[in-house]
């Protein structure tokens, strides 16, 4: 089974860029970006449902944010599920179909795509002002 388990893990290696491509290379030893495309591929290759990911490109540069987003992007096309949460608008404009905001546990409003950036913020803003007042 090892030659086995090697082989599907140099498949996720491929699929998502890891690199280096080295499955015995230590996790806390590769970049932010790898290391998050590496708890993905973990995550994806047991086929789930649904996938619940918390602030999935936090921290990692530019280009790995990119890659993350494209993969989910294609596992969600190949029919997973998936629930984002983040407090990034750029990234809930590019990923979601539907976001919804929440303020101290609670909905407070609802937006459905298309959405842009400003539009995901300025309901933040105004959700947040709101529950203030």
């Amino acid at each position: 089974r090892r030659a086995q388990e090697r082989q599907e893990v140099g498949h996720w290696l491929d699929v998502l860029d890891v690199r280096p491509r080295d499955a015995e290379f230590p996790i806390d030893s590769l970049s932010g970006g790898n290391q998050q495309k590496v708890m993905l591929a973990r995550a994806l290759r047991l086929e789930p449902s649904l996938l619940v990911l918390d602030e999935p490109t936090q921290g990692v540069d530019v280009g790995a944010q990119s890659q993350i987003r494209r993969h989910i992007r294609e596992a969600v096309e190949h029919g997973l599920s998936v629930l984002v949460c983040s407090s990034s608008s750029e990234e809930l404009a590019e990923m979601c179909d539907r976001v919804v905001v929440l303020v101290e546990g609670r909905e407070a409003i609802e937006l459905t795509a298309p959405m842009e950036v400003d539009e995901i913020t300025a309901a933040t803003l105004r959700s947040f002002e709101e529950q203030a007042s």
